[in-house]
């Protein structure tokens, strides 16, 4: 709005005053910035609250007049020039590098323009600051000046799969991993193709392909009790008898039974036509219909893969002629302790893992339970701890499936083994 005052006497065209002035435009000042805004007075000197200078674009804010230094992406024009200034945005991925260019626009929406800077390579819109950072690439896509890599704490160059943050792209540099292939990261003894674990925490795994691995457990022998407990339902008393085993060598024992995926991954062919839907098929359900001679020489398989892989010299523990469900194979050694292959448990070993520290028919988390009735039964399911054998075992009285299930699906046992009861049997040296 604008608005005019005569300040001074004017005398009248005829007699003209010797009082007249040279007028001018003020411009009222109300933040008194020194600068006014369109509210103008014509005086011949300064009236209290005008300014010799206009173009105040907020005569509120003292802030805010032509002469002001521009804020960058503040939304705010300081210095009234209807612009605001901007980060340039080369790669418009709506951050700028540090920059500045002059905006079309008060919020920096033109292109090439942005209201946000910080982008470390205003050449790549894959890299800014609200991208998601990649782990261990090498790459700082979220423009923070740090990469993510896997900790490596016992410094074999294969990382845990716990992520750390570092002041380097380079992971290595920093001494962590760029793979979280390491389930024991405490000993760089143990070889990196052991990988992480499938089903569980494991001491060893073996890769058979990049989807199929064998996981093992360490065992640490003692003394123990073999057979059935006098009080163990079900018990023959003219065939079973109990005696203390003291098993000498510490040994590594699969966490599951061996799988289809595993079968077929190393022998090269299934177990056809003796697997059927009914029973169970797939690569996590245990293997079936295979004979002792089968399972013999899919040690021996394991072993001639393991060698070839890790550059071991680890000999057969089977002597096999004959290929496929047609093999036959005996133990190549008087003792089975002396060979350095993969085999097949010895029964004592077997039961010394199944019990896992127990003196009771199953192992439970409370030191081991017994049935409390027939166990010919497929509706006897408590055990005397008052634990449900279903959480340990798959058997008839489960009733999810009349086949078997796939490995690792019922809790482990106290030494992280899965189905060492129920599912399938398992044979033994």
């Amino acid at each position: 709005m604008f608005f005019w005052l005569l300040a001074c006497s004017l005398g009248t065209e005829d007699s003209p005053t010797e009082s007249s002035c040279s007028q001018q435009l003020w411009y009222q000042d109300a933040d008194a910035d020194g600068y006014g805004g369109t509210d103008v007075m014509l005086s011949c000197e300064a009236p209290s609250g005008f300014s010799e200078q206009g173009g105040d674009c907020d005569d509120e804010n003292s802030a805010i007049h032509p002469m002001a230094t521009e804020g960058v992406a503040d939304g705010i024009d300081q210095n009234c020039d209807g612009f605001e200034r901007c980060y340039l945005d080369t790669d418009q991925d709506g951050f700028g590098s540090v920059e500045q260019i002059t905006g079309i626009s008060l919020d920096c929406s033109g292109a090439g323009e942005a209201w946000y800077s910080g982008d470390c390579d205003d050449s790549n819109a894959q890299i800014n600051p609200a991208e998601e950072e990649q782990i261990a690439d090498g790459i700082d896509q979220n423009c923070d000046n740090r990469e993510y890599c896997y900790e490596d704490g016992d410094g074999d160059g294969f990382g845990s799969s716990h992520i750390i943050a570092t002041e380097e792209l380079d992971c290595a540099f920093f001494g962590a991993a760029t793979t979280a292939s390491d389930c024991r990261d405490d000993d760089p003894s143990i070889p990196a193709e052991y990988a992480c674990c499938s089903f569980s925490s494991c001491d060893l795994q073996v890769s058979l392909d990049d989807a199929v691995h064998i996981d093992f457990q360490e065992v640490v022998v003692d003394a123990f009790v073999m057979g059935s407990s006098e009080i163990e339902l079900g018990r023959d008393p003219l065939t079973e008898s109990r005696r203390t085993v003291r098993l000498t060598d510490d040994y590594y024992i699969m966490s599951t039974e061996v799988t289809q995926g595993m079968f077929q991954s190393l022998m090269g062919y299934e177990t056809e036509p003796f697997l059927s839907e009914e029973s169970g098929v797939g690569t996590d359900y245990p293997i079936y219909s295979v004979t002792w001679s089968m399972a013999a020489a899919f040690a021996n398989a394991l072993t001639t893969h393991s060698n070839h892989l890790l550059g071991e010299s680890r000999r057969k523990c089977y002597l096999c002629e004959g290929e496929r469900e047609q093999v036959s194979c005996i133990v190549s050694y008087r003792n089975i302790h002396q060979c350095s292959g993969y085999r097949l448990p010895t029964e004592a070993e077997w039961e010394y893992a199944a019990r896992s520290g127990s003196n009771a028919s199953f192992w439970t988390s409370d030191d081991g339970a017994f049935l409390l009735s027939d166990p010919y039964s497929c509706t006897s399911t408590t055990l005397t701890d008052g634990s449900d054998l279903r959480e340990w075992a798959l058997f008839c009285g489960d009733s999810e499936t009349e086949g078997v299930m796939p490995v690792a699906q019922r809790k482990s046992n106290g030494w992280t083994l899965f189905d060492m009861h129920g599912n399938v049997a398992e044979w033994t040296t």
